[in-house]
């Protein structure tokens, strides 16, 4: 369960498949569909009158890895991404 990648020099990073996400005691909260979901907005779109909508950060942060079909998550970034959604959040109320 889970990969651990260590590339040479940086921190060792484990991902997980979006399967094995919502799995994890820490992220039982998560469904599958809605990490899929969160995926799927996490690209800069375009509306039909051309304004641009932004995407939810997921890419930015690193949490995404994709390796051709197969999409992987950083579950370090996912924490810290998860904790600075929050505080965003909060300050916006």
């Amino acid at each position: 369960m889970g990969i651990t990648i260590n590339q040479s020099g940086l921190k060792p990073r484990t991902l997980y498949s979006v399967k094995e996400v919502p799995q994890l005691p820490e992220f039982g909260w998560l469904t599958e569909s809605a990490l899929r979901h969160m995926i799927f907005k996490s690209k800069t779109t375009y509306a039909s009158n051309g304004e641009i909508i932004p995407g939810n950060g997921m890419v930015e942060a690193g949490v995404i890895k994709r390796f051709g079909a197969r999409i992987l998550i950083d579950i370090e970034r996912l924490r810290e991404w998860v904790h600075v959604s929050e505080a965003t959040t909060l300050e916006i109320k």
